[in-house]
């Protein structure tokens, strides 16, 4: 039992520091956006976000535990994309590979894979993406 509080406290630990800090970062967007001139052009670079698929953890099976990482992964680049809006930019730039395995995909799976990316980062319309 020791063992199991021990690491549950570790997990909550973790998770509020997570927390913390992306909030924190989270006001400190807000407060840079609203400090900045007027007239401006506000440019974002998002670089390479890849999301995970099935392609990218080769030892990892098709399956729960390969779901709850791309879970977790959508998560953390859906805040990185909280960030982002934050910032209020008139323009963000993505630079890199937009899902990782989306090379060897087919047409279906390439449609899918970017209704994902469409939902992990959604962005309003009237926001230019590149």
């Amino acid at each position: 039992r020791p063992v199991w509080t021990a690491c549950a406290l570790v997990l909550a630990n973790l998770i509020a520091t997570d927390l913390f800090a992306w909030i924190f970062t989270l006001a400190e967007c807000e407060h840079l956006a609203a400090a900045a001139p007027s007239g401006r052009v506000r440019v974002v670079v998002l670089s390479d976000p890849q999301l995970t698929d099935r392609t990218s953890y080769g030892f990892l099976p098709p399956g729960p535990l390969l779901s709850a990482v791309m879970l977790l992964s959508d998560a953390y680049m859906a805040r990185a994309s909280l960030m982002a809006r934050a910032l209020h930019p008139d323009v963000i730039i993505f630079l890199g590979d937009l899902i990782d395995g989306a090379r060897s995909y087919s047409g279906d799976e390439l449609d899918a894979g970017m209704k994902r990316f469409e939902r992990v980062f959604h962005f309003p319309q009237s926001l230019r993406v590149l």
